[in-house]
């Protein structure tokens, strides 16, 4: 849904594309299901800056249409969106000159570096360009890096603006989709502080020039420049400069038969889909989290409202009439640990086994069985956390997991399995949990997967050396939890080359007084209360690390995004998905990635 900000001066945006011409805003336009609902963006110096503002989840966007050509009008430009909309990611978005020799009609052009001819300087071999260099931030490169990679051919882009191409060139709009190669890279661009009209005078020479000096780049534009000087003086944004080929400067007609349609269309299609499913650590959300500066949690916080400690103590002065002290059950104990302690009571050992499997299945009941995203910190940077899955599989090369058997152990109410069932079949699932009421909610959301009560320290029912990819979101961090019994297992039913994988959560969602919500980065401290650690989910990382190393797992890699921190390992042996040649791979047997 599109609306006008109304006060411009009050707008607050989370992303903002800046287009220079009319034509390209109003492919833009179209692309983000922007209807008549456009205003103007006054500034300072009396210009009128086209512009609307559109959603992506929630995630608030605007399209700003500078209406000029430049270095100079996109610098302007450009500052003047920071100081008004105060977005966290800017992209500037258009058509480009193409380099012959390095792109096709309609390729994507996504900025890896900027080169900026800001001079040009005769010398004994004729006019030769001084050039300032411009880069995105890192964090912004890689996500467009990952996301690249996941849409290398580019024909995902060719379907989405079809209907667009056919209602805005009813006439051509076959043979245009016949002409382009969207394919999408990151690459060199180049610009110069000329207008193409003037770089264009002496036949081209000038350009081939830049072609020459810079041969690593692909695509020529009269904005980049004057975008990426205003940008490189902002930390803490994300930025980046798509563009999408119209023509290579020395024959104009594609662009006019409607390829600067086509080419305006797919560099917005790009945006809209990279915002919508890309963004990771340049996320909105990462670079201006509404953090609270208390490290403790708020009474009404669900995870506040649970716990175990207390939860153990109360029930267990009920059935028994008498109690473990809370301090002892807020230490990092085994529910073996617990049993002991009671036995040490009087109570019969393997009475106090059974019962304490119940009390924890009514525990995990009462706190998730109804649990959803609106509680949880996944929730508040929407699904963006299923790329944090989807990197760390496809760094073991287990991007396409149909037709292998995947174990998820501590699937809860099936909430996390959606994730999984991007990159396998449902049917291939086999969801692990204590309760059968949560593995009921489960088969609700997943009816075709297969579903065992068991606990993670004792898969029954599960045979050795069967699984391919064994997965646990979340579980390992749970009280009363044996994690070395729990590896074992893991260890057994992997088979050789299998792939573990272990998450461990990094926030929590909390909101203050009137409502509104804030992250609390970390993990509660041991010893039940509400109080925020920012290094315990390093800490239990380090204790995992060490023991899935003792087991003898191979091939170690630690992934640190938004929400979780995670943990994967190979169980030694041949697999077809085994990747030797993964990146960041070290002959220490660790590859850690923040």
């Amino acid at each position: 849904m599109s609306r006008p900000f109304g006060e411009a001066s009050s707008a607050i945006v989370d992303i903002c594309v800046i287009v220079p011409k009319d034509d390209e805003f109003v492919a833009h336009l179209a692309v983000f299901g922007v209807g008549s609902e456009i205003d103007d963006l006054p500034t300072l110096r009396g210009e009128r800056y086209p512009y609307a503002l559109t959603a992506i989840g929630e995630l608030r966007v605007a399209l700003v249409c500078i209406r000029d050509q430049g270095n100079t009008a996109s610098a302007l430009a450009t500052s003047h969106v920071l100081n008004s909309l105060h977005p966290t990611n800017l992209y500037l978005s258009g058509t480009a000159l193409g380099n012959p020799r390095r792109s096709d009609l309609g390729s994507l052009r996504i900025s890896d570096h900027i080169d900026h001819a800001n001079q040009w300087v005769e010398g004994s071999n004729g006019r030769l360009p001084r050039f300032d260099h411009y880069e995105p931030p890192s964090t912004t490169r890689k996500d467009l890096g990952s996301f690249i990679s996941d849409h290398r051919d580019g024909r995902r882009f060719s379907n989405l603006i079809t209907p667009f191409l056919q209602a805005m060139q009813p006439d051509n709009w076959e043979d245009l989709l016949r002409k382009i190669n969207p394919s999408p890279e990151m690459t060199h661009m180049v610009t110069d502080n000329t207008l193409v009209k003037d770089i264009d005078h002496d036949g081209g020479a000038s350009r081939a020039t830049l072609w020459q000096h810079e041969e690593r780049a692909s695509a020529y534009d009269m904005e980049c420049g004057g975008f990426g000087r205003e940008m490189q003086h902002e930390s803490g944004l994300a930025w980046a400069v798509v563009r999408s080929v119209s023509d290579f400067g020395f024959d104009k007609s594609n662009a006019e038969s409607g390829m600067r349609t086509a080419s305006a269309l797919l560099a917005a299609t790009f945006i809209r889909e990279f915002i919508a499913s890309g963004i990771s650590k340049s996320h909105p959300r990462a670079l201006r989290p509404a953090q609270t500066t208390s490290p403790k949690l708020s009474p009404q916080q669900h995870y506040s409202q649970h716990s175990a400690s207390d939860y153990f103590a109360n029930r267990l002065s009920d059935e028994f009439g008498f109690s473990l002290p809370v301090s002892l059950l807020s230490r990092e104990l085994s529910l073996g640990d617990v049993a002991i302690h009671l036995s040490a009571q009087g109570l019969d050992r393997d009475e106090a086994n059974r019962f304490l499997e119940v009390l924890r299945v009514e525990y995990f009941e009462s706190k998730y069985l109804e649990y959803d995203y609106s509680l949880d910190i996944r929730g508040y940077f929407g699904d963006y956390w299923y790329q944090e899955i989807r990197e760390m599989l496809a760094w073991y090369g287990y991007e396409n997991l149909v037709g292998r058997s995947l174990l998820d152990v501590g699937c809860g109410n099936g909430l996390e399995i959606g994730p999984l069932v991007e990159v396998c079949s449902p049917s291939d699932v086999t969801g692990v949990d204590l309760s059968r009421q949560m593995l009921a909610r489960a088969r609700e959301r997943h009816p075709e997967m297969t579903t065992i009560a068991c606990s993670a320290d004792a898969l029954n029912g599960i045979e050795s050396d069967s699984v391919d990819a064994y997965m646990s979101l979340r579980t390992y961090m749970s009280r009363f939890f044996d994690v070395p019994a729990a590896l074992r297992e893991a260890y057994r039913v992997l088979k050789p080359g299998g792939l573990l994988l272990i998450s461990i959560a990094n926030g929590y969602l909390d909101y203050s007084a009137d409502g509104a919500p804030h992250v609390v980065t970390g993990l509660k401290e041991v010893g039940g209360s509400s109080f925020v650690s920012a290094d315990r989910p390093f800490e239990l990382l380090t204790r995992y690390h060490r023991q899935i190393r003792s087991l003898g797992f191979e091939r170690l890699h630690v992934l640190s995004k938004l929400t979780d921190v995670y943990i994967g390992a190979l169980k030694p042996g041949a697999s077809d998905a085994r990747r030797t040649d993964s990146p960041g791979w070290s002959n220490n047997g660790l590859s850690v990635e923040h």
